[in-house]
C-alpha cells in the first residue's frame, strides 16, 4: 500500500474490491448455472474466462436486468482501477436486483451471502456521506484526475443553468484582451490596452441588474487620472467614453455609471436599458501608461491580470499580447482561486506549482503556434478586435507574441489569474 494513501481510500478501495469480487462471483455462478439449465452434470466454465466475456446484453437477455444497470455492472467489474470501478457500482437498491435475479437463476447462498455482506458495508460508507452518492462521486474525483475534469464540467454546467434563474441574466462570453508594451516615458514600466467585450448579453428576467464592467484597482486616486481611452482622450462621467463603437451591437442600450470610491468603478446596463429577452453586445476599452513592471524586483518576479464573473456567462476568454521589444522570463500560465474576495485583488507571487490552484488551473496556449490562430470558438470578433486596438496603437498585430486562456461556464465564487514571468532588471 503507498504510504501517502489516506485510510478513507484504503477503505474505498476495499469496499470496491469486495463488491467487484462479489458481483464478479454472483453473476457467473447465474450466468453459468442458467446455461447449464441448473444441471449439475453440465460442466461450468472458469469464472475468469466468463467474467471476461461477459457483456451487458447478457444480463438484460439471460437474467431480465435492465440496460442501465447491466451497463453498469460490467463496467465496474472489468475496471481495473478500484475507485473507477467504485464509481460505475449501482445503489444499494440496484445491487438487491442484481441479488434477486441472481438468486432466480441459480446462484449459491455462499455467492449471495458474500454479496449481502459487501453490500451492508457499502450502504454504511454511503450513509456517512451527507449528500450520498453524490458525495461520494465528489470525494472520489479528487484522486481521479481524468473524473474530476469531467465532473467538474459537468458541475460548472449546471451552475451555469442554476445562476441563470437566480440572477435573471446571462452571456455567451466574456473576452478580455490585454496588450502590453513599452513605456514611452519610464523605461522600467509597461503601458497597456486592454479592450473586453460582453458579448450577447440578455436580461432573462424584469429589473435584473446586468453588469457590463466592474474595476477594482489599489489606486488611491480617481481611477481615471491613470487611463485614457483608446484613441488618447481624457475619460468622463460620461458611460459612453468607454465604448469602442466598432465593438458595440446597435442601438445601444442606456448605460449607468458609478464611480464614488476613488479606484472603484461599475458599468451596468440601466434597468430599463434592455428589455426582457433582448441581446446586446458591448466592448470597452482604455489605454494606461506604466500600469505593470517591466522587470522583476524584490517582492516579485511576475505581472499579473485577475479576472472573475459577475454575471452567468457560458466562457471566459483572456487573451494576452506581448510586444516584441518586451521580454519574458518564460511562458505565461494560470492560477485558479476557487474562493475569491468580493473583489478580486492582484497577488504579487503565484501559487506553488504542485498546488491544486496550479494543477486544476486551465491552460495557456501559444496562439502563434495555434492552427485556429486568432480564431475562438467562444468569442466571434477576436480578428476584429486585435486590428482595432493595433490601430489606435499604432502597432501591428504581427508585432505581438499572443497567448490565450479560457474558462468554461466560471462559477462566481472564482477568480482566474493569468501570470507572466519578468526578467530580471537591467
Amino acid at each position: 500500500m503507498p504510504s501517502h494513501q489516506s485510510p478513507l481510500e484504503t477503505r474505498l478501495r476495499t469496499v470496491s474490491n469486495e463488491l467487484c469480487g462479489a458481483l464478479e462471483q454472483v453473476l457467473t455462478e447465474a450466468l453459468d448455472a442458467e446455461v447449464s439449465g441448473n444441471n449439475p452434470a453440465v460442466p461450468v466454465a472458469a469464472p475468469v474466462r466468463e467474467v471476461r466475456q461477459m457483456r451487458p446484453v447478457q444480463l438484460t437477455q439471460r437474467l431480465g436486468l435492465n440496460k442501465s444497470l447491466a451497463s453498469r455492472v460490467v463496467r465496474a467489474i472489468h475496471e481495473e482501477d478500484a475507485l473507477h470501478a467504485l464509481r460505475g457500482i449501482p445503489t444499494p437498491q440496484g445491487l438487491q436486483l442484481i441479488h434477486k435475479a441472481a438468486k432466480s437463476e441459480g446462484a449459491t447462498p455462499s455467492a449471495l451471502a458474500r454479496l449481502d455482506e459487501a453490500t451492508g458495508e457499502y450502504s454504511k460508507l454511503l450513509s456517512e456521506f451527507t449528500g450520498g452518492r453524490t458525495d461520494l462521486e465528489a470525494t472520489l474525483a479528487g484522486w481521479l484526475p481524468d473524473l474530476r475534469v469531467r465532473a467538474e464540467r459537468d458541475a460548472r454546467r449546471s451552475v451555469f443553468r442554476g445562476m441563470t434563474t437566480l440572477a435573471g441574466t446571462r452571456a455567451s462570453a466574456i473576452y478580455n484582451s490585454v496588450y502590453l508594451l513599452p513605456s514611452q516615458d519610464d523605461p522600467r514600466g509597461v503601458d497597456s490596452a486592454l479592450v473586453t467585450v460582453r458579448q450577447d448579453v440578455r436580461r432573462l428576467q424584469y429589473g435584473a441588474e446586468i453588469l457590463v464592467m466592474r474595476l477594482v484597482t489599489e489606486e488611491k486616486e480617481d481611477w481615471r487620472d491613470q487611463r485614457r481611452t483608446l484613441d488618447g482622450g481624457k475619460l468622463s462621467n460620461d458611460p459612453r467614453d468607454l465604448l469602442v463603437a466598432e465593438l458595440c451591437s446597435h442601438p445601444l442600450p442606456k448605460l449607468e455609471l458609478d464611480a464614488k470610491e476613488p479606484g472603484a468603478v461599475t458599468l451596468r446596463i440601466a434597468a430599463g436599458g434592455l428589455d426582457v429577452n433582448e441581446f446586446s453586445t458591448l466592448g470597452v476599452g482604455w489605454r494606461t501608461k506604466s500600469h505593470f513592471r517591466r522587470f522583476a524586483d524584490a517582492e516579485s518576479g511576475f505581472g499579473s491580470m485577475v479576472m472573475g464573473a459577475s454575471n452567468p456567462v457560458e466562457a471566459i476568454v483572456l487573451d494576452l499580447f506581448v510586444h516584441k521589444d518586451l521580454e519574458l522570463a518564460g511562458t505565461p500560465f494560470t492560477s485558479i482561486n476557487k474562493d475569491r474576495a468580493p473583489h478580486p485583488k492582484r497577488m504579487r507571487v503565484p501559487p506553488a506549482a504542485d498546488s491544486e490552484q496550479r494543477r486544476f488551473a486551465p491552460p495557456v496556449i501559444d496562439l502563434d503556434a495555434h492552427p485556429s490562430g486568432l480564431a475562438s470558438q467562444d468569442v466571434r470578433s477576436c480578428k476584429a478586435i486585435c486590428e482595432n486596438v493595433c490601430r489606435e496603437a499604432g502597432v501591428a498585430p504581427g508585432d505581438f507574441a499572443k497567448y490565450r486562456t479560457r474558462i468554461e461556464f466560471p462559477v462566481m465564487t472564482e477568480e482566474l489569474s493569468l501570470w507572466w514571468p519578468l526578467p530580471p532588471g537591467k
